[in-house]
């Protein structure tokens, strides 16, 4: 049969039971946090230090994981990108990524639109308004959305 183990909170360490006191046992069920015996009579300003690095180890430890993915959706994404290319938001048509600009809040990393809409965009703007602009881009989206 296995040990039962419990970590604790000031020095991350995964041990037995039996490392741990009786009363902070019962004080855990309470939710108090579970300090091993070697933790427990540490001074109260070393324990908040330890309990600072851990906390700070874990949340490192958290991010690196979290940015790991991203980079690695986008990576995906633009390998996609290498045989299919981008579609366009604007006018749906499917372009390589050397026609969109950088966006590094977006999750591929490129804008939604590519330089040709925006361009358009800033054109038929100055030009007529919103309405003409829907009017060109709704044409390309249908130009672009017939079936081959």
């Amino acid at each position: 049969m296995r040990d039962i183990e419990h970590t604790c909170y000031a020095c991350a360490r995964t041990l037995p039971l039996a490392q741990f006191s009786v009363s902070d046992l019962r004080n855990h069920k309470r939710g108090d946090p579970l300090l091993c015996i070697n933790c427990a009579v540490l001074p109260q300003s070393d324990l908040a230090l330890m309990v600072l690095e851990t906390t700070t180890r874990n949340l490192r430890a958290r991010y690196e994981t979290i940015a790991g993915r991203k980079i690695a959706k986008r990576e995906a994404r633009q390998a996609q990108y290498a045989t299919v290319g981008k579609r366009c938001l604007d006018c749906h048509a499917h372009k390589p990524v050397a026609d969109y600009d950088n966006n590094a809040r977006n999750p591929d990393g490129l804008q939604h639109s590519c330089r040709a809409c925006k361009k358009l965009y800033k054109v038929t703007r100055g030009e007529g308004g919103l309405v003409l602009w829907h009017t060109v881009r709704q044409a390309m989206r249908d130009q672009n959305d017939k079936p081959a």
